[in-house]
């Protein structure tokens, strides 16, 4: 299986971590190979750059994501009966420099199980398309999130809010 590249592979190498791991990625979902092929490496990069209330802003919203990525899960399992829809794998060779790259790499990995999975039910006719988005979406609006933290995006007005236990309305702007 041939490695497929990732954008801003120079970004990342340039970055002198304390630790650091390599990884082969195997994703089977073209949304979340998309992801990660266009904004991982950006995206980990600024992560490794966090100061102050982004961190708790990424922590908070890695946390949630590894917390739907588990009910996706979950709610998927029912399904495993039915997989049997083969998609071609896509291998990524990705650069992990921080603790939040790594609890990333292993929500997208959980997501594109589940995601697979549903995939898999709703082409055998087991499940209705709406109930798989119904399903992943909280993940997947939480990748964005998390991205739109990372890089300092503005939030949009059709966007939820990300909001913390601490009634704080949103943690993406408060910079950091």
């Amino acid at each position: 299986m041939a490695v497929k590249p990732v954008r801003d592979t120079e970004r990342i190498e340039r970055i002198c971590a304390p630790i650091e791991a390599r990884v082969r990625l195997v994703l089977r979902t073209a949304s979340l190979c998309r992801s990660v092929r266009k904004d991982f490496n950006i995206v980990t990069a600024k992560m490794f750059l966090a100061r102050g209330a982004k961190v708790a802003a990424l922590s908070f919203t890695l946390r949630e994501l590894e917390r739907a990525c588990v009910e996706a899960e979950l709610a998927a399992d029912a399904f495993r009966a039915h997989y049997g829809v083969e998609f071609p794998p896509q291998a990524f060779e990705l650069r992990i420099v921080s603790p939040f790259a790594n609890r990333y790499v292993r929500s997208i990995t959980r997501l594109d199980a589940a995601n697979g999975l549903l995939i898999a039910a709703e082409t055998r006719g087991a499940i209705e398309r709406r109930v798989r988005h119904k399903i992943v979406r909280p993940c997947l609006a939480l990748l964005f999130a998390l991205k739109r933290i990372a890089l300092d995006l503005p939030e949009h007005e059709k966007d939820p809010p990300i909001a913390d236990r601490s009634g704080v309305k949103t943690l993406a702007n408060q910079g950091g």
